[in-house]
């Protein structure tokens, strides 16, 4: 047996990522660590509340000290505004 092929299954740079699940939902914060990518959270940014977005944000990075990054330009944020559709919290690698 054979799995999808990555062209058909992998999202192109064009794409816009949207949720299966609630399709206004389309912008999500990613946890990235050792253990795999997780959804921490989906959210539609015109209508969000970015307070509660960043406040998401801060209890996870102070509980676990990943930090958030821009998908799409790989910078460190400071705060998620409603451009940022793809946040990645990177946790730290231990001993790096």
């Amino acid at each position: 047996m054979q799995g999808p092929k990555p062209s058909d299954s992998a999202p192109t740079v064009d794409q816009t990522w949207t949720s299966r699940r609630r399709p206004n939902m389309n912008a999500k914060i990613l946890t990235f660590s050792s253990h795999g990518d997780t959804t921490l959270l989906e959210y539609d940014p015109a209508t969000a509340d970015m307070e509660e977005v960043n406040k998401v944000i801060a209890e996870y990075e102070a509980k676990t000290g990943a930090q958030p990054f821009d998908m799409a330009s790989g910078e460190r944020l400071e705060r998620v505004t409603r451009e940022q559709n793809e946040v990645m919290m990177v946790h730290p690698i231990a001993g790096g």
